[in-house]
């Protein structure tokens, strides 16, 4: 979708699911972007519910993806 933003001035909204084969599960917007807080939140709270025996969940390497009580978190090193 197209359309104008007045003086280049726009607002993310960001969208995360998860893919099934019967389509998105776990849909939620955030009204800001995302950081590792609120991934973490939304997995806990959305999408834990949503899963079965045997789903299998990837991520791809988002930064918010690597909160610290992600599995196999390492703290970047500067």
């Amino acid at each position: 979708m197209r359309t104008a933003v007045p003086q280049g001035h726009y607002k993310t909204v960001t969208l995360v699911a998860g893919l099934r084969l019967s389509g998105l599960a776990a849909a939620k917007a955030f009204d800001k972007p995302i950081n590792a807080t609120l991934f973490e939140d939304w997995v806990e709270k959305c999408l834990v519910p949503t899963l079965s025996q045997g789903d299998v969940v990837g991520m791809d390497s988002l930064s918010s993806h690597k909160g610290p009580r992600q599995p196999g978190h390492e703290p970047d090193r500067k």
